[in-house]
């Protein structure tokens, strides 16, 4: 495998779906985390957008996404279903 290859990426993160795992790891070697934020970027109507980093995994396939909001004693949840793309 080349070190120039480039990726591309769709909205919905299918694309990375179908690279092998050392081309995933040269895509995240070569790219900064815009692109981890895209899909773990939510809104929270009182703070605006926030990144929902940290997750829990339920089972094989579940993650559970969500930001926890110290200030104000919640948590908020950002995605609850199959893993993310990235």
């Amino acid at each position: 495998m080349s070190n120039d290859k480039d990726f591309e990426i769709d909205e919905d993160g299918s694309s990375l779906r179908n690279l092998n795992e050392d081309e995933r790891k040269l895509f995240f070697e070569r790219k900064d985390f815009s692109i981890f934020e895209l899909f773990r970027k939510y809104n929270i109507p009182t703070l605006g957008k926030k990144i929902f980093e940290w997750h829990i995994k339920i089972g094989i396939k579940t993650r559970v996404h969500f930001f926890i909001d110290k200030d104000n004693s919640k948590i908020y949840i950002g995605h609850c279903g199959e893993h993310l793309p990235i």
